[in-house]
């Protein structure tokens, strides 16, 4: 629909749709990851989310840098189409059955055989499939235990026992839009012009780099979320982005016209982002969500997060105008 538009409004109508397929994937990955993984290896599964993710962004980079010199309505078009391929491929998986259902979600609905067929698939061995399917049983006997509903009530009215978790999680799940990358990440282009970064080439080449280095970033993070733990990585995420923004604000605010200055903090800030925050912000709600919430509080996380996503970028520029770019990443750090 977005490739066909022939009027705004149709443009609008695709966009839509591609935000509700995207709003739908975002709690669902990660939930998912959390019921079928075993613990040991469940920040290195959620991260794969985060790679594919940072794939997606690096190969649009890449395309923005090969496709900006066709003329005008045939360049953006052209990379909106090139989105089809990986989006056909995964509903090709999907379809195909590459994806069993959770039998978390079986087990609570009776299916005992279908479950355990699904975790001899997952766990190769009927031993293993035993054993975590037991493991199921039990906390979803727990959490009937303790009155944990299953509702809406359960996540927007929670009783003592669901608050705290409630509440860090969907902290936990905003505080990438609070430090603002949707909308650093929305905006590269325009801060590095006003940075000094004139030439659109240069721009876009900057683009992919960055890129680059982000993915880069969460390929470590893969590999350390299990082995250092999930508030190490968190904290010295936090610490680098508060430092690449304020970096970025001594730039502006004191005009130092230092272009390399600003693309090396930009490139710091994505860095820091995924070496923690990035991959984090999904995988700790996912953990901290008792079984019988965990897809609702999921749901609420995700949308507490677009909405502040939502909200920081269609205020960026008015910000930026009113405060400068320096009192914005001022602000921001």
């Amino acid at each position: 629909a977005m490739v066909a538009a022939r009027s705004y409004a149709a443009l609008m109508v695709g966009r839509a749709l591609v935000g509700l397929g995207v709003g739908c994937g975002m709690p669902i990955s990660p939930a998912y990851i959390a019921e079928i993984a075993p613990a040991e290896h469940r920040g290195g599964l959620v991260a794969c989310s985060e790679i594919a993710t940072n794939v997606g962004v690096l190969l649009g980079y890449i395309a923005g840098y090969l496709l900006h010199g066709l003329p005008a309505g045939h360049d953006w078009r052209c990379m909106l189409a090139i989105g089809i391929i990986p989006s056909g491929i995964l509903l090709l998986l999907v379809l195909a059955g590459v994806a069993p259902e959770s039998p978390r979600w079986l087990v609570q609905r009776g299916k005992m055989e279908h479950a355990r067929a699904v975790l001899v698939h997952l766990q190769g061995s009927e031993h293993n499939a035993d054993h975590f399917l037991a493991e199921i049983q039990g906390s979803i006997e727990r959490d009937a235990l303790l009155n944990q509903s299953a509702h809406w009530r359960a996540v927007l009215c929670p009783v003592r026992s669901l608050r705290r978790p409630l509440a860090v999680g969907i902290g936990i799940a905003a505080s990438p839009q609070l430090c603002g990358i949707n909308a650093v990440s929305y905006f590269l282009t325009k801060i590095m012009a006003a940075a000094g970064v004139k030439n659109k080439q240069e721009q876009f080449g900057c683009l992919v780099v960055l890129g680059f280095l982000k993915l880069m970033c969460i390929l470590v993070a893969a590999r350390c979320l299990d082995s250092c733990g999930r508030r190490p990585l968190m904290l010295a995420s936090c610490f680098g982005m508060a430092l690449a923004l304020s970096a970025l604000s001594m730039n502006f605010t004191f005009s130092l016209e230092a272009p390399n200055l600003a693309v090396i903090a930009l490139a710091f800030y994505l860095c820091s982002f995924s070496l923690g925050m990035g991959p984090g912000s999904w995988l700790i709600p996912g953990e901290l969500f008792p079984n019988t919430v965990r897809a609702k509080g999921m749901s609420l996380s995700t949308f507490i997060n677009r909405l502040i996503a939502s909200a920081s970028s269609l205020s960026v520029l008015t910000v930026a105008n009113a405060l400068t770019w320096g009192g914005f990443f001022g602000a921001l750090g």
